[in-house]
């Protein structure tokens, strides 16, 4: 492993947890070694790993222009800039590669919730021979029954071959391969934020469970205000209780059928996640606090640092901040 930009913490309350020099690496670094953990994560939780390796299984060519456009990485430092990759439009054969996928992860997707034995998917694209097409990692408990995936007539794609990995056998080398965000072959445009907005044809403000909600947080700022010292577990119960009857109301207004395929279409490296277990140990630390109060704190030369304030990430923080958020997906799957 580099120890140019990651140690492990060797003290305080997150001893042995991982810490990265945000001013020597980037997401390209922190990637295949927290895929490498995630996945270790999911052997410690008696989950098995499955990679499908896959050829292509449709003769549609993607047009040079669009292939130059989807590998091309996309930086943007204002709107202006953002509404210039969204305004690129594709052809009418990438347009139809789009929906076969999209209709191909919809079968995963469908698979992994009709028994709730898959419990992350994560989809790895490449151009074999001229062709799209994309493989894919499952994770899966011991009740997965490995004939019901062959048994998806997909539509972009063929398996060709399953290796059953474990603990010792996914390496970091391995998932460098795998994870070289560098020579990805597909990057892929944000979503506007009109698209996803359209996924949520409602205005928050104007749910009566957002109301209730409001008021009762009124109700326990005004309390314990008044009584600093007092027991507040009835109320932040009760606000717990208004929180899940928010979210189930906006789970029933939601397109969910719009937003899997505004995601699943995108034709780049997907991660979703279906049991929070194997999130449970994605959490990871960084300097970033000591680089911006505008001191370089090295992690070997010999400055003391407090290790228990520094910045902690998860996966989902990197794609959500880091420059390859605009070719990564990262969602946790509502049922």
């Amino acid at each position: 492993m580099n120890n140019d930009f990651l140690t492990i913490i060797p003290e305080g309350k997150y001893k042995g947890m991982r810490l990265y020099s945000e001013d020597k690496c980037g997401g390209e670094h922190v990637l295949p070694v927290e895929m490498y953990y995630l996945f270790q994560n999911a052997f410690k939780n008696n989950y098995k790993v499955f990679f499908f390796n896959c050829i292509p299984n449709h003769s549609i060519i993607i047009p040079k222009s669009d292939l130059e456009f989807l590998k091309k990485s996309m930086k943007y430092t204002s709107d202006e800039d953002e509404e210039e990759y969204l305004k690129y439009l594709f052809s009418n054969n990438t347009l139809k590669i789009k929906d076969l996928q999209y209709k191909d992860v919809l079968q995963i997707y469908n698979l992994a919730i009709s028994n709730n034995n898959v419990g992350a998917c994560f989809i790895h694209p490449e151009l074999v021979n001229d062709y799209y097409c994309f493989h894919f990692f499952l994770i899966v408990n011991t009740n997965f029954n490995l004939e019901e995936l062959l048994k998806i007539d997909f539509n972009i794609i063929k398996i060709n071959s399953i290796i059953e990995y474990n603990e010792n056998t996914i390496t970091i080398e391995l998932t460098k391969k795998i994870y070289n965000l560098l020579n990805l072959q597909f990057k892929d445009y944000i979503k506007s934020s009109l698209d996803i907005s359209n996924t949520r044809p409602y205005n928050l403000f104007d749910l009566q469970e957002k109301k209730d909600l409001d008021v009762y947080y009124d109700v326990y700022f005004d309390f314990i205000k008044k009584n600093p010292n007092a027991d507040v577990s009835s109320i932040r119960n009760k606000l717990d209780e208004l929180k899940k009857k928010l979210s189930k109301k906006e789970l029933e207004l939601w397109d969910v059928a719009l937003y899997k395929k505004l995601n699943f279409s995108k034709l780049c490296m997907q991660f979703y996640f279906f049991h929070e277990v194997i999130l449970n140990d994605t959490v990871f630390f960084t300097n970033f606090i000591q680089l911006v109060n505008g001191v370089s704190v090295e992690l070997d030369n010999g400055i003391k640092i407090n290790y228990d304030s520094l910045y902690h990430y998860s996966l989902s923080d990197m794609f959500a901040y880091d420059d390859y958020r605009l070719f990564s997906v990262f969602e946790r799957i509502c049922y």
